[in-house]
């Protein structure tokens, strides 16, 4: 049963019944988290006195939280993002998450740039050349990508970092629009691009984070408040995956004929990884708007996730 605090029971009473898909979902997803641990529940929003009154209200202290729970400065080894501290060990995967599996995320390519300095179409050459260029044209691009990550690394706070496993979303990777069919497999949502969006496909293994980086699956007090998100409930007796939890569930936007065709993919947070130019795998191209509507995808989800984790009451 949720633990949520008092002063949101309004709200979220007030928004499960809201006709937009958009606020109904976060209510929903604060309803069935059961992943969140006690002592962090009671630290959430802990000087908040009085029932949150609007959903603008309560994402603009969500985002609050955040800032002090997880975008944690990268110059500050004193502290440690609440996702990777002990209390919240039960969220913790499988041990045997092999150190030489390889996990990918994507990143936009403008908030790179914004963020070091340079002009995106700057940024973008550079990529070419290394991913497609000549040896020459490689190995000079090479030097300059890895100053821009260091650059990088060194400006980004310590936030929990989303990630999926290779080997999952290989299949996906061979197609044309890969790019497009990843956004849509792992639930990121965004406006109808007016022009295309290039992303970088990061690809690293666990060990590459840190000797035994912690894995976790996420809940919603990891990222912002977002109806694209979907808590992992705690397994039944008869659970397909047993007791070995590999990950949380995206809410996949690709569109499928069918809910017997849905597949959602698997999510986990890891620690800040410091980038390097051998992390960078493709250049790739945003060009359309996810197909499958939220409403269903969240319907389909549901219902595979209740009998994958054999809680028929999630």
């Amino acid at each position: 049963m949720t633990q949520y605090p008092p002063f949101l029971t309004p709200l979220i009473t007030q928004l499960l019944t809201a006709t937009e898909i958009e606020q109904r979902a976060v209510a929903e997803n604060f309803n069935r988290e059961e992943r969140v641990p006690g002592t962090l529940w009671s630290r959430y929003l802990r000087k908040q006195t009085q029932p949150v009154r609007s959903l603008d209200e309560w994402q603009d202290k969500h985002e609050q939280f955040l800032e002090d729970a997880l975008y944690i400065d990268a110059d500050d080894q004193d502290n440690t993002p609440w996702t990777f501290r002990d209390d919240n060990g039960g969220n913790a995967l499988h041990p045997q998450v092999s150190p030489d599996r390889y996990l990918v995320r994507l990143e936009y390519v403008d908030f790179f740039a914004n963020r070091i300095g340079v002009a995106q179409e700057q940024l973008l050459e550079l990529l070419q050349h290394f991913l497609g260029g000549d040896a020459q044209q490689k190995n000079t691009a090479r030097i300059k990508l890895g100053q821009y990550l260091r650059t990088w690394n060194e400006l980004r706070d310590q936030r929990p970092a989303f990630a999926t496993y290779l080997d999952e979303v290989e299949h996906i990777l061979r197609e044309d629009d890969w790019a497009d069919g990843l956004r849509e497999h792992l639930g990121i949502a965004g406006p109808p691009p007016l022009r295309p969006i290039p992303v970088l496909l990061m690809s690293y293994r666990v060990k590459e984070i840190a000797e035994r980086p912690p894995l976790r699956v996420p809940t919603v007090l990891d990222n912002k408040l977002t109806p694209y998100f979907f808590p992992t409930p705690k397994p039944g007796s008869r659970a397909v995956c047993g007791e070995t939890i590999t990950g949380g569930h995206t809410v996949s936007l690709r569109a499928v004929p069918s809910e017997e065709e849905y597949l959602y993919g698997s999510e986990l947070l890891h620690p800040k990884i410091s980038y390097l130019p051998e992390h960078v795998a493709r250049l790739g191209w945003i060009r359309r708007t996810p197909a499958l509507p939220l409403a269903q995808a969240r319907q389909y989800h549901l219902q595979h996730v209740q009998v994958l984790m054999d809680r028929s009451d999630f």
